[in-house]
C-alpha cells in the first residue's frame, strides 16, 4: 500500500509537470478550460494531501506493528501509535480533508476506537 501512494505522487507530479508546459498552458488560457482545470487540480491536491497522510499513518503503523514484535516491545504498543496518530489527523487539516474522502467514499472511513474497547 505504501508503494502504490508513492507512486500516486508521482503521478500527480508529473501532472504537475504537464500543466507548466507551454501548449498546456494556451489551451488553459480559455475561460471555460481554466474552470474546469481548476477544479480538477484543487480535487487531485486533494487527493495528494490524502495519500501524503495515508502514507504517515501506514508508516506509523507498521513501526509499531514492528515494535510490538520485538522481544522488548509492549503488544498494545500499536494501539496507541493508532490513537497518537488519529489525535494529530483530528487537530491538524489532514482530518478535514479525510472526512471529506469520507463523504464521497463511505467505504474509506477511517475508525475511532479507545484502547479500552480493544484490550
Amino acid at each position: 500500500m505504501y508503494q502504490k501512494l508513492g507512486s500516486l505522487k508521482d503521478l500527480h507530479e508529473s501532472i504537475s509537470d504537464w500543466v507548466q508546459l507551454s501548449q498546456t498552458q494556451q489551451v488553459l488560457s480559455n475561460q471555460n478550460n481554466k474552470k474546469s482545470a481548476e477544479c480538477l487540480l484543487d480535487g487531485s491536491l486533494g487527493t495528494l494531501d490524502v495519500c501524503g497522510t495515508l502514507q504517515d499513518i501506514a508508516s506509523e503503523m507498521g513501526d509499531a506493528i514492528r515494535n510490538s514484535n520485538h522481544p522488548s516491545g509492549e503488544g498494545g504498543q500499536w494501539i496507541q501509535a493508532w490513537q497518537n496518530t488519529h489525535q494529530k489527523l483530528d487537530s491538524k487539516d489532514d482530518g478535514a480533508v479525510l472526512r471529506k474522502v469520507e463523504l464521497v467514499h463511505p467505504s474509506l472511513r477511517v475508525p475511532s476506537f479507545k484502547a479500552k474497547d480493544v484490550i
